[in-house]
């Protein structure tokens, strides 16, 4: 869960889109402190009651180097691609949502001639699936 949904849901922050309008008006402009490649904002915080708001726990989902069967990522990637995947799904598997990540696995599998493309000549399609070499 991103910080700004439990924000959000404790009633701290809000999604209108008047953040800086709203920062300006309760806490002056000096709030704001422009730097050469940044932004800095200092908000003063106070701590806000919990009582009687249930704590969200997000699941959590164990590393993918420590499951069980205590495979490498690549090895999962390898026994996974016996039929042609795709990047997304790959991802699911390994419980990453960020395909760059994926690919970070995927890539060096693929250099080493352990994964190859179904569609070499276009390796940034959106129909691009992997295999594992035999």
């Amino acid at each position: 869960m991103k910080l700004s949904d439990m924000f959000l849901q404790l009633h701290i922050s809000e999604r209108t889109g008047r953040g800086v309008p709203k920062i300006t008006e309760l806490y002056g402009k000096e709030t704001y402190e422009f730097r050469e490649n940044s932004i800095v904002v200092s908000i003063p915080f106070t701590r806000v009651s919990t009582e009687g708001i249930p704590l969200v726990v997000p699941p959590v989902i164990p590393p993918v180097e420590t499951e069980k069967d205590n495979k490498s990522v690549e090895e999962r990637i390898l026994e996974f691609c016996k039929e042609p995947k795709g990047i997304l799904e790959i991802g699911d598997m390994l419980h990453y949502k960020d395909k760059k990540t994926v690919r970070k696995y995927v890539k060096p599998l693929v250099e080493a001639g352990r994964l190859a493309m179904t569609i070499p000549d276009k390796p940034n399609s959106s129909l691009q699936k992997y295999v594992t070499i035999k």
